[in-house]
């Protein structure tokens, strides 16, 4: 037996509801269908989030990958705001140090917190840089399904997917700021979640660039 349906009327702008049917006419579907679909993933995203939690402290106990490189001393770090907080590739990959290295307790408590409080962000590239480290640079790397798992479980907060105008803009910073394209296009994709903090190693701990300022969880 199915479930029982509603009606439901919505006031929308007349330039949004065009821009909708043009998406559903895309997609070959319909406006309704978007509808239902958006409202389904808004109600089923807390609980998803809630597993992801879980798996993901999960590999941050047992770890997945071993002989990551940078055992330095560290800062004990806590983030002290509630600022929404886009976070580097390199941060993620300590993460799942099968060591007891500083820069491994540091990255887990970073973001259990962020995770904890629905803060974290991150973008395709780091997805596939963390895919490809994960299972390749590293001297204890791990499978394809391990890896897959934990992205599959970092998508359970808002993902920042890199598109043409993200790359454009990136090209633009780099040359302006004198970074690598690569670590410009972090910077974009940073500020285009609205983040107002990136967490990485590869840039000036405390330097601000679009809006978001520069944080090293390692630096001493």
């Amino acid at each position: 037996m199915g479930h029982a349906k509603q009606n439901v009327t919505l006031v929308v702008e007349e330039e949004l509801l065009l821009a909708a049917r043009k998406v559903a006419l895309d997609q070959r579907t319909s406006v309704n269908q978007l509808v239902r679909e958006y409202l389904a993933a808004l109600v089923e995203e807390p609980s998803r989030r809630r597993l992801a939690r879980a798996r993901l402290k999960t590999a941050f106990e047992t770890g997945i990958v071993g002989s990551v490189t940078g055992s330095g001393a560290v800062k004990t770090f806590m983030t002290g705001d509630k600022d929404l907080c886009f976070v580097d590739t390199n941060v993620l990959v300590y993460g799942f140090d099968k060591s007891s290295s500083p820069k491994k307790r540091v990255a887990q408590r970073l973001l259990t917190e962020l995770m904890e409080e629905d803060r974290l962000r991150v973008s395709t590239q780091v997805l596939q840089e963390l895919f490809v480290t994960l299972t390749k640079k590293v001297s204890q790397s791990c499978s394809s399904e391990e890896a897959l798992a934990v992205l599959e479980d970092l998508t359970a907060w808002p993902l920042m997917v890199i598109d043409y105008a993200a790359v454009r803009a990136a090209v633009g910073l780099a040359d302006q700021a004198r970074l690598s394209f690569w670590d410009a296009l972090i910077v974009v994709a940073a500020a285009r979640t609205g983040a107002a903090v990136l967490h990485t190693e590869d840039l000036n701990d405390g330097q601000a660039i679009l809006g978001a300022r520069i944080c090293n969880p390692f630096a001493a």
